[in-house]
């Protein structure tokens, strides 16, 4: 199998922790210093065998004697952070295996280990070569040295699933998560690069333009944006996980400690997580509560300051020190932060947009990373920035507020003084000052609470849409992931039971009914999205009966008939046929008169016809099929198709009818087929051999591709097969593109399957055995992966087995099908 070597950036990462040079220090102090920092890392987020981890150590500095020097120094750390006894080795020796730390050489199922890249605090990373696609990955595994308990396992899932669900130019992607063979881990791209903490070592004696420093920055708090979009924060941005491939291009790694809004919080109250020389005061508080994205805006400020400076923030002993950030005499000085007086070329600008990053109240930071991102954007390209420097009035008034008891003890002895100079003379005037006090409180506290409640609805409003899009989204991508089909089932309910509360909460108040009918409606649409289909059919029952005693109007009616046409789907998938057709008839009674002149509703007339047209389908009243399809299209010429939904609405259409006919009429069929792959090309905005736009959705890419197949086989049926040969291959090139970008859904691994044992079938059928066997083959590799990935599904080994019988009949042998693919003839 061949490597698309442009579809993926080769990225060489060798993670390693800078630390301080101070004076007096040896080699060999620095070396320890090392070995504690990297015991804190791991121990901050799980349990540690010290056996293993003392063995581990001492064979990496056999001459440290560090078996003599490191159980009294980690028990002094776990003692001075407050960290529980650990297990004794008995209880963890079920958890010590050599083949953890030793995999280099071997296979981890679909992953061959080639070598190993970095260690850190969540886990090892080995560069594999992952073998059903023939491509050179990045393997993250957990290490021998932390005992795997469910917390250590969930913290390890939680850094998969919030990289695996962000999708940005700047962030290091994830292709699939294991288990492999029992082991956790998951796998990514392998970038050929260095983390910006390495490249500072080599800049100490010749510092590189600040400005390619910012336009790092930039692309860094743009990612992090993106993340914070999707609800998580990333909780430990350093140079470190800032890494530098060879375009110049930035990417930010290791979620390994980010925390996503939707998931039970596994950082318990006074347990620190992150890296203290970067994390910002009430991260370092240890309450999980006060740390929102706005931690991650500090942290970049504080990557920029050292960037720019050459010097650390925090200039405080090591990584493991326990006084807190925020006694820190000098920690926070304005002073300290001056730039200008370490680089003098540097802008004061830019001197101002990072003192606004790391302010130490995170009221007074940029509330969002784009914010950053658009003020170095500004400053980069000599423009007005937007933050200011705090004005004297400011600077005063915090520093009251720094000393309240002072300034109220002050305040009380002048306010007795002058109430004995003054006296009875000024009582009438203080009574009147009081009353006046007290209205305009009044009125700011109306103000504010009509200010906290409109918040408090769009906080409400936001909530909502990131738990359907997130629940949703995880559910979904759950689906097919080995040992996740528990945590699928109770993510599941957990949503249907929120939507339902919601359903419930709405009937017990007094709102109109056009207000229950619009929750009832989400709440359906979720629940429908989420495979409860007879739940959701109820739930839209209700919010049609609202709908129908609602005083009439044309945006009323549009609603009910979306109702019925969700009710009426879902009855069909139910297996209740005639109350499925009795609904589509009513709405084809009601939703013309009103789809008149108004787009929206013309396409979704033309949606309800594709629908009773599936259904008298597979009820075999093929005549009345084809005419509703025929309706159908006539409602939604190719020409005014506008959106993705259109065209994907068009082409089920179009494909149908070619499906209809072609038992009698195949010709007839490829025009069909035809017209539903120049409708999707118009949104994929692909031509044969031409480059994939990458904003296509996955839907419509998928669509295209199956339509591919569709054609192919209709070329076959045709005797057309050089065509057919050329339609096989592009679904093949779309498919892969669907399986590198969302490598969790084992559908479109499934389908590629399929395509490569059709495509081996042509070629074979053609005489081109060589290449019929390397497509077949393909195919046996997809298939075996899916068996191993889900165990429980038989259609995978079926499968597998006739992809297997093609092989034998092009004459390849059955024991190479385990053979490596480079080593076969």
């Amino acid at each position: 199998m061949n490597q698309d070597s442009g579809a993926q950036v080769q990225l060489t990462v060798r993670r390693q922790r800078k630390l301080e040079s101070q004076p007096g220090l040896t080699e060999a102090d620095e070396a320890l210093v090392g070995v504690l920092d990297l015991y804190l890392e791991r121990r901050s987020v799980g349990r540690v065998i010290q056996s293993s981890f003392i063995a581990e150590q001492c064979a990496r500095y056999p001459e440290l004697e560090l078996d003599q020097k490191l159980p009294g120094l980690i028990g002094s750390i776990d003692a001075l952070n407050g960290f529980a006894d650990e297990q004794t080795d008995e209880q963890t020796a079920g958890f010590q295996s050599d083949s953890w730390e030793n995999l280099v050489s071997k296979t981890l199922g679909d992953y061959q280990i080639l070598s190993e890249v970095g260690r850190g605090g969540m886990g090892i990373v080995y560069k594999a070569r992952q073998q059903s696609l023939d491509r050179i990955v990045a393997l993250k595994v957990l290490p021998v040295s932390v005992v795997l308990d469910q917390q250590q396992i969930a913290r390890f899932m939680l850094e998969a699933q919030a990289a695996g669900q962000l999708h940005h130019p700047h962030i290091v992607p994830i292709y699939s998560v294991g288990p492999e063979d029992g082991v956790h881990c998951y796998s990514m791209p392998l970038i050929d690069g260095r983390s910006l903490d390495q490249m500072n070592e080599a800049w100490q004696a010749n510092k590189p333009d600040a400005m390619q420093s910012i336009r790092w920055m930039i692309q860094a708090a743009d990612a992090i944006e993106h993340a914070h979009q999707h609800g998580v924060i990333h909780r430990d941005i350093k140079p470190s996980n800032l890494i530098i491939d060879s375009n110049n291009k930035l990417w930010v790694s290791d979620f390994g400690l980010a925390r996503c809004r939707h998931a039970d919080r596994l950082t318990q109250p006074g347990v620190i997580v992150g890296t203290r020389r970067y994390m910002s005061p009430e991260q370092a508080s240890g309450n999980p509560a006060l740390v929102d994205h706005r931690s991650d805006i500090f942290a970049l400020g504080m990557t920029l300051f050292e960037l720019l400076t050459g010097q650390h923030g925090r200039q405080k002993s090591s990584a493991w020190a326990t006084v807190p950030i925020d006694s820190e005499p000098t920690a926070f000085n304005s002073q300290t932060w001056l730039i200008r007086r370490h680089h003098p070329d540097i802008s004061r600008d830019i001197e101002t947009v990072v003192m606004k990053a790391i302010a130490p109240d995170a009221a007074d930071r940029y509330q969002s990373a784009a914010e950053l991102s658009a003020d170095l954007r500004r400053a980069l390209n000599g423009h007005p920035i937007l933050a200011r420097r705090p004005s004297t009035l400011e600077r005063i008034s915090k520093w009251t507020l720094r000393h309240r008891r002072a300034v109220a003890a002050s305040t009380a002895v002048f306010c007795v003084l002058f109430v004995g100079l003054l006296g009875a003379t000024l009582l009438f005037a203080r009574q009147r000052s009081e009353l006046q006090s007290a209205l305009v409180a009044a009125d700011r506290h109306l103000l504010v609470a009509n200010q906290n409640r409109d918040r408090a609805e769009a906080h409400l409003r936001r909530t909502r849409d990131v738990l359907d899009r997130f629940g949703l989204m995880a559910a979904e991508q759950l689906r097919g992931v080995a040992g996740a089909e528990h945590v699928r089932e109770a993510l599941v309910r957990d949503v249907l039971r929120y939507y339902e509360d919601d359903v419930r909460q709405a009937e017990s108040k007094s709102d109109s009914p056009l207000q229950l009918a619009e929750t009832h409606y989400r709440a359906a649409k979720i629940i429908e999205e989420l495979g409860a289909n007879r739940r959701a059919r109820n739930v839209y029952r209700r919010a049609l009966g609202h709908f129908n005693s609602h005083l009439p109007s044309a945006s009323v009616q549009y609603r009910a008939a979306l109702c019925r046409n969700s009710i009426a789907v879902l009855s069909a998938e139910l297996g209740e046929f005639a109350a499925a057709e009795n609904e589509y008839r009513v709405v084809l009674e009601q939703l013309p008169p009103i789809a008149i002149d108004n787009a929206d509703r013309t396409r979704t007339l033309a949606t309800v016809h594709g629908n009773y047209g599936l259904l008298l389908t597979s009820l075999d009243r093929t005549e009345e099929a084809k005419r509703q399809f025929h309706l159908a299209g006539e409602l939604l010429p190719e020409h005014d198709l506008i959106n993705t939904a259109d065209a994907l609405t068009a082409a089920m259409i179009f494909n149908n009818l070619g499906h209809l006919v072609q038992d009698t009429d195949l010709p007839e069929a490829l025009r069909y087929n035809q017209r539903a792959i120049h409708v999707l090309r118009s949104v994929v905005r692909i031509e044969h051999g031409g480059e994939l736009n990458t904003n296509a959705t996955h839907e419509a890419v998928g669509a295209l591709a199956l339509n591919l197949n569709n054609q192919a086989s209709l070329l076959v049926r045709l005797d057309r097969d050089d065509e057919a040969i050329t339609a096989y291959r592009d679904a093949i090139v779309l498919f892969r593109s669907l399986v590198d970008r969302l490598p969790m859904m084992v559908r479109y691994t499934e389908e590629l399957a399929i395509t490569y044992n059709n495509y081996g079938r042509c070629l074979h059928r053609c005489g081109h055995d060589r290449d019929a066997r390397s497509a077949l083959q393909r195919s046996h590799d997809l298939l075996e992966n899916l068996v191993r990935r889900r165990p429980d599904a038989p259609q995978y080994q079926a499968a597998l087995d006739g992809v297997r019988k093609n092989l034998a009949r092009t004459g390849e042998p059955i024991a190479l099908q385990n053979q490596p693919q480079d080593q076969r003839p």
